[in-house]
């Protein structure tokens, strides 16, 4: 017996010598849940975190929403005029003002975060035709660093992302002709890095550009922030927000055959309400399938993303998907003379 207890020995010692591979991520409770390969791991317990409350009560009056809307108006050389929006009642969130001429320019201010929301008007940018004069990319970045001079916005450049380019378009399809695509805004946003963690939600400068390089619409929701160190047990432990995560998924998924976790970041969620707290973003694809009307089984996917807070005992008030219209289950195929397989979209 000896030798084979000496075997044995020698075989549990060089089996605890081999290097030790990584294991490989499953869903623990339903078989549909796949991983992407090139997720991150939830490996941030080690990290330090903080949570963000708005500094002091904003006091946002008429009176000083309308020096705001006269700053603004000066800083940007336009003299379009704005009243007081009558239809906004006492207990709205927002102090409001709407240009005489035309409805869709606005400027508001929220009475407690001091969030500005300005439009110069849509009027003007009605008509099946491209837009004049409009910035390049490059351009529009170099307006935006001037303005964020000139509106006096009282932020911290070393807060803000690398800048987001992008366009507004419209499309205008008559009859059979093929559809023709209008260029009529470019825009330009800067996220906000807080701690080198991406802050998500609320929080983020969006400057667009309409006729001749004119500054069309502003949204600074950047309020200032008092930060506060979070304490080690209260963070998530990396098994339990791997578990709260499946839960979710599986308590939405419902009859999905499959479902592929693409995104799993930690970032910092501002719930526009005066609180920004740590949370681990998910974002999935969902596979499901329907009878087409020719009775064939078809695949069709739907994303679903959604916030796991990563303190417990939050404050914040998360939304369970980013996007209400994730949730909504695509509508049934209606067969047509000739197209037998269009969605009905209607009333979407």
């Amino acid at each position: 017996m000896k030798p084979q207890i000496t075997i044995l020995l020698l075989s549990l010692a060089i089996a605890s010598c081999q290097p030790r591979q990584k294991p490989k991520e499953e869903a623990a409770g339903d078989s549909r849940i796949e991983y992407s390969k090139d997720l991150r791991p939830l490996d941030y317990e080690k990290q330090s975190f903080k949570t963000y409350a708005l500094a002091g009560k904003n006091s946002t009056t008429p009176d000083v929403a309308k020096a705001r809307l006269n700053e603004t108006l000066a800083a940007l050389g336009t003299k379009l005029y704005f009243e007081a929006d009558t239809a906004k009642d006492d207990e709205s969130k927002y102090i409001s003002f709407r240009r005489a001429d035309d409805p869709s320019g606005v400027f508001e201010m929220n009475k407690v975060t001091g969030r500005i929301v300005f439009n110069s008007g849509l009027k003007e940018y009605s008509a099946d035709a491209a837009t004049e004069g409009l910035p390049s990319d490059k351009e529009a970045i170099e307006l935006t660093k001037r303005s964020l001079a000139t509106l006096k916005l009282d932020l911290n450049e070393k807060e803000l992302s690398k800048p987001i380019v992008s366009g507004l378009e419209m499309s205008v399809k008559k009859d059979q002709e093929k559809p023709q695509i209008y260029k009529k805004m470019v825009t330009v946003r800067y996220n906000r890095i807080l701690d080198g963690i991406p802050v998500e939600g609320a929080t983020r400068l969006i400057f667009t550009y309409g006729k001749k390089a004119e500054l069309t619409t502003l949204i600074a929701d950047w309020g200032k922030f008092e930060p506060k160190d979070v304490l080690q047990e209260q963070v998530v432990k990396a098994d339990d927000m791997h578990q709260q995560i499946e839960e979710v998924i599986i308590s939405e998924a419902k009859e999905a055959r499959k479902i592929r976790v693409v995104q799993r970041d930690v970032v910092l969620y501002d719930d526009g309400a005066g609180t920004i707290e740590p949370a681990v973003y998910v974002k999935t694809i969902m596979q499901y399938t329907r009878k087409s009307p020719e009775g064939k089984e078809e695949s069709y996917e739907v994303p679903y993303d959604f916030y796991r807070p990563l303190i417990r005992g939050t404050r914040a008030s998360f939304p369970h998907v980013k996007d209400q219209q994730l949730r909504m289950k695509p509508k049934e195929l209606k067969a047509e003379p000739k197209d037998s397989a269009r969605r009905n979209t209607n009333d979407e």
